[in-house]
């Protein structure tokens, strides 16, 4: 999966410094606490101000860069922090939409009612399924409308974010938090899970409690934010979905279960326990009942995700910085084009394949053509490779049986128009490789276009064509496919195996 944090990066710093990630800088949030996201810690500050909330940001689009650079033990430690400084957040405001909203006159704080705030420590589920689960959620949610004016008598930012903004920061945290112990396990610290699943589980959680504020399902949301629709969020809660559905197509589970971690196959259960005031037992709090990702198929996962994408693209704005927004595309499509690749179903494969396929040429009408062209044509030439050799997987049976009549279906005819096509895009990527930059590897993807020879070989009943395609599969595979052919590749019909990439798994 690409290793793209999805987090705008932040500006270069006053030397100019092209990458202000390297830039060794003293911790930015006041009393930083990088302990276990499973554990409670305590803070010496009880307010929530303007600055705490820069510092935060902050240090997000820090340990997003640290991501971007590799350093996964810098980067895990500032998110470490992030997360903590969500949880205090939240144990002020239960509703932090309330600290990006209009300033509250005196005399709404005066007829405000002066019960205490229900916090979110205390509003952890029993392990139970009784019908009354979601009225208690309900009624939580509804006395989260009570929370305290926000501490920062400075009331200028509030009209400059989303409600949502805090469950951005969150969301996207906890989604990097998983694609780094993805990579290197070793990374947690105590009783935190050793898995990925379960942080991205709780990013959903999080994005979740976010769509479902007060201010959002009551219609009172006096945010004038001209991002009415935070698509940082939503590209964030489609990649966590996406990242779920890589995990869900995996052909064998982890090998032990952390304690938040959950089978694709089995509901969700509340009986695992964190301390009260640790930030992933108030994450668990703000879970929503009756969610079902963690019972949900890969396919279901990529049109859930799917859904999000076109919400995020959609209010994407179009001048992000560093050329932002091709980036973001290309890594979404290069994600679910990983999954896609992975699925059993061959319309499903196709499918999705298509989906990132329509990514890519977006982008590539929107991206510096010189700039992207081979990284285009490679990806493109994938997804079709990808649809065409779908259905090819399914008329192995009958061509092994020597039915030859298969190649004359439609099924058959699609795929060849969908490795021509893929043939098309490797070549493109070859001729343009030269102008584009040293991300774009030539050695993977010849294999990648051999594949596709052998493949559109394998359904070609004209063998003068089928012969020319296994020579040139021969030139480009070099001796990996010269081994699979053999000696007289015709003598063994059309029952050659076509998959003869390198492990992406």
């Amino acid at each position: 999966m690409p290793a793209s944090s999805g987090v705008l990066p932040v500006e270069d710093d006053k030397n100019n410094n092209p990458n202000p990630a390297a830039v060794v800088r003293p911790p930015l949030i006041s009393d930083m606490i990088t302990t276990s996201i499973a554990e409670s810690a305590s803070s010496c500050k009880d307010t929530y101000e303007l600055k705490d909330w820069e510092e935060l940001q902050e240090t997000l689009a820090r340990a997003s860069g640290l991501y971007n650079d590799d350093d996964l033990l810098g980067s895990i430690s500032l998110l470490r922090a992030v997360i903590h400084e969500c949880h205090r957040f939240l144990r002020r405001f239960p509703d932090p939409s309330q600290f990006f909203s209009r300033p509250v006159p005196q005399r709404e704080r005066d007829s405000r009612s002066p019960d205490p705030v229900i916090g979110l420590e205390d509003r952890l589920w029993d392990d139970t399924r009784s019908s009354g689960l979601v009225d208690k959620w309900k009624t939580n949610i509804d006395r989260m409308s009570t929370d305290p004016i926000p501490d920062s008598d400075d009331q200028s930012h509030r009209h400059h974010e989303s409600p949502t903004a805090l469950h951005a920061v969150l969301g996207i945290a906890l989604f990097l938090f998983g694609n780094i112990i993805a990579q290197n396990t070793t990374l947690a610290l105590s009783r935190e899970p050793t898995t990925p699943s379960p942080y991205w589980l709780a990013a959903l959680d999080v994005f979740d409690a976010g769509n479902n504020l007060p201010c959002h399902t009551g219609g009172n949301d006096s945010s004038d934010s001209a991002a009415d629709d935070d698509w940082r969020v939503a590209i964030a809660w489609g990649r966590s979905l996406v990242s779920l559905a890589y995990e869900a197509t995996k052909s064998s589970p982890p090998p032990s279960p952390s304690p938040l971690a959950h089978s694709p196959s089995s509901p969700r259960s509340h009986t695992q326990r964190y301390p009260p005031r640790s930030p992933l037992a108030t994450i668990a709090a703000l879970r929503m009942p009756g969610t079902a990702h963690s019972r949900a198929s890969a396919q279901e996962l990529l049109t859930y995700a799917a859904d999000q994408f076109a919400r995020g693209i959609f209010h994407m704005p179009h001048s992000l910085p560093h050329a932002a927004r091709p980036h973001e595309l290309f890594t979404l499509a290069s994600e679910v084009l990983a999954v896609a690749e992975r699925l059993d179903d061959a319309e499903a494969r196709r499918r999705w394949a298509t989906w990132a396929d329509a990514v890519f040429h977006q982008m590539h009408i929107e991206a510096d053509v010189d700039a992207w062209r081979a990284r285009i044509a490679v990806a493109r030439g994938r997804c079709w490779l990808a649809a065409g050799s779908a259905r090819a997987d399914e008329m192995e049976d009958a061509l092994e049986r020597d039915d030859v009549r298969v190649l004359q279906s439609k099924e058959a005819e699609d795929s060849r128009a969908a490795l021509v096509m893929a043939i098309s895009f490797f070549d493109r990527a070859k001729g343009s490789a030269s102008t584009d930059s040293p991300e774009t590897s030539l050695t993977d993807m010849q294999p990648l276009l051999a594949e596709a020879l052998l493949s559109l070989a394998n359904l070609t009943a004209d063998v003068d064509a089928r012969e020319a395609l296994y020579a040139r599969a021969q030139v480009e595979g070099g001796e990996a496919v010269r081994r699979e052919l053999g000696p007289s590749p015709t003598s063994s019909g059309h029952t050659l195996t076509a998959d003869i990439r390198m492990d992406e798994s």
